[in-house]
């Protein structure tokens, strides 16, 4: 499983990253803030009797062009009932960026329940819910021209075994206003055993380092009120229904 970060490319970078199969298929509430439901939780793989709660890190790292480092760490939480609902709050990405003050971002809270194709986001802010009905997940494309894929040796990580692919892509000289050739990396590290994507780390020139680790894993069923509707939400959007209804 694996949550679809630049400024702007940062930004599409982490949520590729983070924990589940496609995170961005748009929305157009018809109130509220349009930031907060512009992306909805979205999975495909149905995993139960397997609940935990977790916290997961994303630290950015970019050297700028007179040589000087900046970093960001960008913490969401993940959550998964024992029915296999899933749970996943962030921080919404400031309008002026990723390094923009961390102060000025909105808190967005997705809730997808994979076996119906159900969910909703909240926005905590206004108190405002919209529901959606998300489709089948897109493939991912295998055996993309110029991408190179290995396996890695397996790793133990939060006393886990995660198991590991590299992907590769060069980018030729010219093709990006780039004088010289460059190499874009992406490892991913899965755990068989929790069913998610446990680190992931992206190398590229352009925008930096990001690398992502789930911790803090707790393997105890949520609190059951975390996949529900709050009391006093109202219901906006397209496809919205009753309040607090599943």
């Amino acid at each position: 499983m694996c949550v679809h970060l630049r400024s702007a490319q940062i930004a599409a970078v982490l949520l590729l990253i983070c924990l589940l199969p496609s995170h961005g298929q748009k929305a157009t509430p018809a109130k509220g803030n349009s930031r907060v439901f512009e992306s909805r939780l979205v999975t495909d793989e149905v995993v139960k009797d397997n609940p935990f709660s977790a916290e997961g890190v994303s630290e950015v790292t970019q050297t700028l062009s007179d040589g000087t480092t900046r970093s960001r760490k960008i913490t969401t939480h993940l959550y998964r009932s024992g029915d296999g609902r899933l749970r996943h709050e962030e921080n919404v990405i400031s309008a002026k960026g990723i390094w923009d003050d961390a102060g000025s971002q909105l808190r967005r809270i997705s809730v997808f329940d994979p076996s119906s194709r159900n969910g909703f986001v909240l926005d905590p802010q206004q108190m405002l819910v919209m529901r959606y009905t998300a489709g089948k997940s897109m493939p991912i494309p295998e055996n993309l021209p110029g991408l190179k894929t290995e396996s890695l040796e397996p790793q133990v990580l939060e006393g886990l075994t995660i198991q590991g692919t590299r992907r590769t892509k060069v980018i030729p000289a010219g093709d990006t206003g780039n004088a010289q050739p460059f190499e874009i990396v992406d490892e991913s590290w899965y755990s068989p055993d929790l069913h998610v994507v446990l680190m992931t780390k992206h190398s590229e020139p352009r925008t930096g380092n990001v690398v992502y680790q789930l911790t803090h894993i707790d393997r105890s069923e949520p609190p059951a009120d975390l996949f529900e509707v709050p009391p006093g939400y109202r219901a906006v959007g397209t496809g919205s229904k009753k309040n607090g209804k599943r």
